[in-house]
């Protein structure tokens, strides 16, 4: 019914947020498996998933200029590219 999560309180609607997890893991996969062999793997799927992102938090409503988001984004995107890349070369 409800997760605490270290650093950021009470979060009580976990089957959407399980669901909204599902599908951005779903799309990051997608971005990864699409950029497999690209030239530059890593940058591409940085870029696509920081365009992805951006997108969903303007949807969302987010006021921040693109600048801070990017800021804010950066050592996520930093990680999360690093780990698709390494599902990618193990045979995901």
């Amino acid at each position: 019914e409800r997760m605490y999560l270290t650093h950021f309180s009470m979060i009580s609607d976990v089957e959407k947020l399980a669901d909204d997890l599902r599908y951005r893991i779903d799309c990051f996969a997608g971005i990864a498996t699409e950029s497999a062999h690209e030239v530059n793997r890593y940058n591409t799927i940085r870029t696509k998933m920081h365009e992805k992102l951006y997108a969903d938090l303007i949807a969302h409503g987010c006021r921040l200029g693109s600048t801070r988001i990017a800021e804010l984004l950066a050592l996520d995107l930093d990680l999360n590219t690093r780990g698709l890349e390494v599902w990618l070369d193990c045979g995901n």
